[in-house]
């Protein structure tokens, strides 16, 4: 019968295979051929069990959702620049639901820990939502149309459109009477009239003439 060699590896030996004292429990006997691949397989599965252990907090994917939350204080901060983010967040706090958390407390130190990390991008974000806005009501308030509604603007557009027409109307008559005045002075103008005029004139200045030469011979005979 042929014997075959062992190798008692206490090294390899888990901790949770030993006494206090480090002894084994029991012996860990392997073959010399197998040796490698036991061992291999002890490491994998210390490995395994290092790997698997949870870590502390929440696990990945499975934080709150502050980003409306904090969408809003981002707005808050845009209208009244003057104010803080902590007095921003207690006013979102306090007029909004939704929200999830331990304490109020815990609510606003993971909002100011998420602000830290986010303000550029909040901000930024805000002033683009603020920017379309104030170039609509700029637009609104120029061409006198009140913001109460999208109907009510449409109406009172329609209200303009129909006084301009009305007073079209009303201005008709005038301008076909300045286009008639303009077609009398062109008629007047013209060279015809204009000898008639002038030959007219002279025949009166003519006229004249005569007059008061009639009138100097008289004085004379006398």
């Amino acid at each position: 019968m042929r014997e075959r060699r062992v190798i008692l590896v206490p090294s390899a030996i888990p901790r949770f295979f030993l006494t206090k004292n480090r002894e084994p429990r029991f012996l860990l006997v392997w073959p010399i051929a197998r040796r490698a691949l036991v061992l291999g397989a002890v490491k994998q599965f210390m490995r395994t069990k290092m790997t698997d252990k949870r870590s502390r907090g929440r696990p990945v994917g499975s934080g709150k959702q502050d980003a409306p939350f904090l969408a809003i204080v981002a707005d808050i901060l845009i209208r009244n620049p003057s104010l803080s983010p902590t007095a921003a967040m207690k006013q979102v706090r306090d007029n909004n639901k939704g929200w999830e958390a331990a304490s109020d407390e815990a609510l606003l130190r993971r909002w100011q820990d998420k602000w830290s990390k986010e303000q550029g991008q909040l901000i930024a974000d805000a002033k683009e939502r603020a920017r379309p806005r104030a170039v609509v009501v700029h637009r609104i308030l120029a061409s006198g149309v009140s913001r109460e509604s999208p109907f009510g603007a449409v109406s009172r557009l329609q209200e303009t459109l129909d006084a301009v027409g009305r007073v079209n109307d009303y201005l008709k008559p005038f301008r076909e009477a300045q286009a008639l005045q303009r077609q009398l002075k062109d008629m007047i103008d013209a060279p015809s009239i204009r000898a008639v005029r002038d030959s007219m004139g002279h025949a009166a200045w003519l006229s004249d003439q005569i007059r008061r030469l009639s009138i100097a011979s008289l004085g004379k005979q006398r």
